[in-house]
C-alpha cells in the first residue's frame, strides 16, 4: 500500500506544481490519474490485498478500504474526480475538499480546473 501512496503522492505532486494547463492538458492529465487509480486497485486485487466483499463491514467496495491501506488514495481519487470540474461540482464536495485536500491543493486544483469561471479560486474558496 505505501509503494502506490508514493507513487500518488508523487502524481499530485506534479500536478500541484504546474502554473497552468491547457483544456486538453486537462484531459491527458485527468486519464493518467484515473489509470493510476485503476493499478492501484489491480495491483491491490492481483496481490490479494483488496476487499474481496468477505471483511469489508459497511463499508462501499474498493473506496474505504483503499483510502485506509493507501497514503493519500484519497487524495488522488477527490482530485482524480474534480480536475476539470467546473465550480458547482466543487461546492457541491466542499465538505469532503477540506477533509482531503490541504488549502492550497484545493486552490491549485480550482486554478487548474476553472478555463472560464468568472469567481477566482481565493474567491470561491
Amino acid at each position: 500500500g505505501v509503494m502506490v501512496g508514493i507513487i500518488g503522492q508523487n502524481l499530485l505532486g506534479k500536478l500541484f506544481s504546474l502554473q497552468h494547463m491547457a483544456p486538453d492538458d486537462v484531459s491527458c492529465a485527468n486519464a493518467l490519474l484515473t489509470s493510476a487509480l485503476a493499478m492501484g486497485r489491480q495491483s491491490f486485487a492481483a496481490a490479494g490485498l483488496a476487499d474481496g466483499g468477505g471483511g469489508g463491514g459497511g463499508r462501499r467496495p474498493g473506496q474505504d478500504s483503499m483510502d485506509d491501506d493507501v497514503p493519500g488514495w484519497a487524495a488522488l481519487s477527490m482530485v482524480t474526480d474534480l480536475l476539470g470540474s467546473g465550480f458547482p461540482r466543487f461546492l457541491e464536495r466542499r465538505m469532503e475538499i477540506t477533509k482531503v485536500l490541504k488549502r492550497d491543493e484545493a486552490l491549485k486544483l480550482m486554478q487548474l480546473s476553472w478555463q472560464d469561471e468568472a469567481l477566482s479560486p481565493e474567491e470561491a474558496w
